[in-house]
């Protein structure tokens, strides 16, 4: 299978999403089985809460990882570091993350022209990456 961008952003656009979350204060909360879980700031607050201590990731997800596998390869020949783990070890999922600045914002520059869904939220991933000074540049 020879990928394009324009494949993983419409795989993205269904399978994906954007994390904005707000390290420094490390909410959790339970979800209805008891597993401990990090808060995300919602997109509305997003647009209004950017602060100092907000994170980026972006994460796919399927329950079979041959074709994030296969993403995470391609996204490897283009300089993209991410990484895969089980997100439920019965019978659950695989993600595909990737979490650091830079590796978020090539991901997305790279799928940004042909997102649909997703688009809007992109733009102020993007906007708010490229608005920061970020340490250990």
């Amino acid at each position: 299978m020879k990928l394009t961008w324009e494949y993983i952003a419409g795989f993205f656009d269904g399978e994906g999403c954007i994390c904005f979350y707000d390290f420094k204060k490390k909410k959790t909360y339970k979800d209805k089985k008891g597993n401990e879980k990090i808060y995300i700031i919602n997109e509305h607050r997003v647009r209004t809460y950017l602060v100092q201590n907000t994170r980026i990731f972006v994460q796919m997800v399927q329950k079979e990882n041959k074709v994030l596998k296969i993403i995470g390869d391609f996204l490897v020949e283009n300089g993209i570091k991410s990484y895969t783990y089980r997100v439920n070890k019965k019978g659950g999922c695989d993600s595909l993350q990737l979490s650091h600045h830079k590796m978020v914002q090539m991901f997305l520059e790279n799928i940004y022209p042909y997102l649909i869904v997703k688009k809007d939220k992109a733009e102020l991933a993007l906007e708010y990456i490229k608005s920061r000074k970020w340490q250990n540049d």
